[in-house]
This record gives structure tokens, C-alpha cells and sequence, in this order.
């Protein structure tokens, strides 16, 4: 699941475009992890975190376009995706990793005088790396707090 992200990353921060074949990428490997998982554990818990982790990822994407704050409709599904694979508790620790990178990103436009806050940027790269990052380095494993699952 790595590869498309990291594909839609470069694409999102050349192009400017979020591809629909690396989004369907991560959905047939989400799908073909819950079935094994369903399978294996004879239980479908898991599908309900899939549900919420989607809605809670397009709510917070359509948000900004409903308070007229451009955001592409590539970015808008990136997330919901994202919410399917990485469930509601990733998809907010990735989110406030990318808070922090767009937040970091901002302060070397405005120190390297290249730009301000109504710079666009496109945030794929930026949520692929907290995605990864929750991906790798889950916080509600490291404290065993799995509360949102």
C-alpha cells in the first residue's frame, strides 16, 4: 500500500492531481486485507472503523469547501480513502501530522520570503507522509490505548 501512496505523493506535488488508479491501488489492497482479516478471525469487526474512518475523512475534507476554502475534489477523495485504510484513529494522527508539515512548509515560505499563507499547496504529499508515518508509528499502539478501534 506503499507504492501508491508514495505514486500519488509525486503525482499531487508535480501535476497538481490526485490519480484515480493509485486511489483504486489502495482500495483493492484494503479490500483484499479485510477479507483475509474477516476470514481468518471468523469476526467483522473490523468493518465499522472502515465506515467511520471513511465518513470522518470526507467530513473533514468537505468542510473547507463548504466554507468556500479551495480544496481540490482529488484531495477530497485522497482523504476519504485514506480514512478506509488507516481507520479513524490513523487518519486523525495523520492529519495532524500533515498539520505539522504544511505548518513547517509555511514558516520556510514566509522566512525564505517565497510566498505567504495564501500560497496553494497541494496537500497529497503532505497527508501521504502522515498516513506513512501512522502506518509505521501508530501512537495509539505505543500508548495501548486502542480506543477507537
Amino acid at each position: 500500500s506503499y507504492i501508491p501512496i508514495f505514486c500519488l505523493s509525486f503525482v499531487d506535488a508535480v501535476v497538481r492531481k490526485i490519480p484515480n488508479p493509485c486511489l483504486l491501488a489502495m482500495l483493492v489492497v484494503e479490500v483484499i486485507y479485510v477479507t483475509y482479516h474477516c476470514i481468518s478471525t471468523k469476526s467483522v469487526t473490523i468493518i465499522p472503523g472502515i465506515f467511520l474512518g471513511f465518513f470522518i475523512g470526507m467530513v473533514v475534507c468537505l468542510i473547507p469547501s463548504v466554507l468556500k476554502i479551495p480544496m481540490g475534489a482529488g484531495d477530497i477523495k485522497d482523504s476519504g480513502v485514506i480514512g478506509i485504510c488507516i481507520y479513524a484513529a490513523g487518519y486523525f494522527q495523520a492529519m495532524v501530522i500533515m498539520a505539522l508539515l504544511v505548518a513547517l512548509f509555511y514558516a520556510y515560505l514566509k522566512a525564505t520570503k517565497k510566498g505567504d499563507l495564501k500560497t496553494q499547496v497541494p496537500m497529497g504529499p503532505f497527508l501521504s507522509v502522515g498516513t506513512v508515518v501512522s502506518m509505521c508509528f501508530s501512537v495509539f499502539d505505543l500508548f495501548d490505548l486502542n480506543v477507537l478501534f
